[in-house]
């Protein structure tokens, strides 16, 4: 009888394996999706199937992720994605946000035409294009198309991001040294204040955990670990040792990378800053109840919700008004009394114009101090809006922490008395505040209510130097000192003083009078700028200057020479300009 030949078990195996494509399958080790039989994910090293994978998406870490963005089904990369429609239209970024169209793998603001991008969207009435420049309908979403896009939103005022590439608003960064630098109206600096040091695609992005540690965001909030190009929250000791785990409760690591409360509703997130409820990974405020609730609100007037930013504000001045991002209070000095926001009752009221004049506000509320400068009841006010903005800075929607720690706009009548400005802006100094804007407010017909209120704030004319940018240098205060540059506005006009002594009329040699007396009754503004310009061809890398002014000027011709001191027409002067301590009415040129 014939013997039948039989082959060797191990053969047996690889012959099993060849036929199957030496592909995995299900619940069989991996390394990538590769590695599986067709239809097989490879996730946390074992193949799965897709509904497999899209369970795995839904459990432990990751159903946050789901929930709140959509992350519901598992890709080819062994990662959690927007895969479809109705992984959006369950997520709180579709109910909050309005972004409920699952488009390259994330949920998306879907639109037909450019105007469905505009007006607000989701349930906290989200304003994406005037926020972050998503204006133009592209391939059924709505993104940043065009630079234009970009320049009237808020990320470029604030954030410097005003170029449009890869359909979002970016910082148009090419070298380290862009990421290195101020931009934006809060001259944030990417690298330092947010550890975005590397460009890329038109951003700076955080390549490293060593990028992160220095920054603010990482000791206030938690975000030390690079990941995806910025700083996140990524370990459990991110959180827990931030100052926003320890000053709001702050101390639950979120898929999102940030920190939040384990219940924000019962945290001191809630009780003070009215941010109460969870949305994409962080406590903010979702409704005006939210914010007239907090203490916020009671201590420091922070009661008006800001959907944009998921947080309480001051309440705004009106539509002709600016409304704050990151500054803090805005402080008006109107004809007869200094108040915070839109609040009635007045903080000081001031005195006469004369008494303005002579000797600022009442000495009462300056501690009894004759010559004294602080405002003490302005300055508890201002102080108690520090402390609230802080906070705030550990919870916000987004943005970075550093640069000055609050900031504040003092909206003025165009005729307050130098006087009374420099006493409110040191009393903002010394109250906390980092960097101040100033605005004026022109004088119009009394209408019933209070007859402090004032008008709404128009920007003041401005004219263009008329002078050649070919000027030429002053060379009689040329030499190895530093400038020094002050420039002092009185009653026969404008005098330029350096570290070498004043700049004689003409504005071609050193000498005791005028440097840019008036032109009849008004000040001979066009001169100033011919003069300056020769002033910084003498001294091209200086940037500061310090303005000064009799106690009665009125603040118009204030902001006019701060203007011009700083530059205009497109030229940049001294943009580092100060107001210094105002001088008697007696000239002594």
């Amino acid at each position: 009888m014939a013997r039948r030949a039989s082959l060797p078990l191990w053969l047996l195996v690889v012959l099993a394996l060849v036929l199957s494509g030496c592909k995995a399958g299900a619940g069989d080790a991996c390394k990538q999706t590769g590695d599986c039989q067709d239809g097989l994910l490879c996730l946390e090293s074992k193949c799965h199937t897709q509904p497999q994978g899209d369970l795995w998406c839904r459990q432990g870490d990751r159903a946050d992720g789901c929930s709140s963005l959509g992350r519901c089904t598992a890709s080819k990369e062994g990662e959690c994605i927007a895969g479809k429609n109705e992984d959006c239209l369950r997520s709180g970024i579709c109910d909050k946000l309005g972004f409920c169209a699952a488009i390259n793998g994330r949920c998306a603001l879907s639109a037909e035409k450019d105007a469905d991008c505009r007006g607000r969207h989701g349930s906290i009435q989200h304003d994406h294009c005037g926020f972050a420049g998503l204006c133009s309908a592209r391939n059924g979403e709505c993104v940043a198309a065009t630079d234009e896009d970009c320049k009237g939103a808020v990320v470029c005022q604030q954030d410097g991001r005003c170029t449009a590439q890869d359909d979002r608003c970016t910082l148009g960064a090419t070298t380290r040294a862009h990421c290195n630098r101020q931009i934006g109206m809060l001259k944030r600096n990417p690298c330092r204040d947010e550890g975005r040091c590397t460009p890329s695609k038109g951003g700076c992005i955080a390549g490293q955990d060593a990028d992160c540690a220095p920054t603010e965001g990482c000791k206030r909030r938690g975000l030390c670990s690079a990941k995806a190009g910025s700083c996140r929250a990524e370990k459990d000791e991110d959180c827990k040792q931030s100052e926003a785990c320890k000053a709001l409760d702050l101390c639950v690591r979120q898929p999102e990378g940030t920190c939040a409360a384990k219940a924000c509703s019962e945290s001191r997130a809630c009780t003070e800053l009215g941010h109460c409820e969870l949305v994409v990974g962080r406590c903010q405020a979702t409704s005006q109840a939210h914010c007239r609730k907090s203490k916020g609100c009671a201590e420091a007037g922070y009661c008006q919700y800001d959907g944009n930013f998921g947080r309480c504000l001051q309440k705004p001045l009106g539509e002709a008004s600016p409304v704050p991002s990151d500054e803090g209070p805005i402080v008006i000095v109107s004809r007869t009394a200094i108040l915070i926001g839109d609040e009635g009752e007045p903080v000081v009221r001031l005195p006469s114009r004369e008494e303005q004049i002579r000797t600022g506000i009442a000495t009462s509320s300056k501690g009894g101090k004759e010559g004294a400068l602080l405002i003490a009841p302005l300055a508890k006010r201002v102080q108690a809006a520090v402390q609230l903005i802080r906070k705030q800075h550990l919870a916000k929607w987004r943005g970075p922490l550093g640069g000055p720690a609050v900031e504040a706009i003092v909206i003025a009548d165009e005729e307050t008395p130098y006087r009374i400005l420099i006493e409110v802006v040191y009393t903002l100094g010394q109250s906390g505040i980092g960097r101040y804007h100033l605005m004026a407010m022109k004088r119009a017909e009394p209408t019933t209510g209070d007859a402090g209120a004032p008008a709404p704030p128009t920007p003041l004319p401005s004219a263009s130097p008329s002078a050649s940018p070919a000027q030429p240098a002053l060379t009689a205060i040329q030499g190895p000192k530093n400038l020094n540059l002050v420039a002092h506005l009185g009653a026969a006009g404008i005098t330029l003083r350096t570290s070498g002594g004043a700049v004689a009329s003409g504005c071609t040699a050193l000498g005791p009078s005028v440097t840019v007396p008036k032109a009849g009754d008004a000040h001979d503004w066009d001169a100033l700028a011919s003069c300056l310009l020769r002033v910084k061809a003498a001294f091209p890398t200086e940037t500061t200057a310090l303005l000064s002014a009799t106690n009665d000027m009125p603040y118009r011709h204030v902001l006019r020479l701060m203007d011009e001191l700083r530059g205009q027409g497109g030229k940049t002067l001294f943009p580092d300009t100060n107001l210094g301590v105002p001088r008697t009415t007696k000239e002594t040129p």
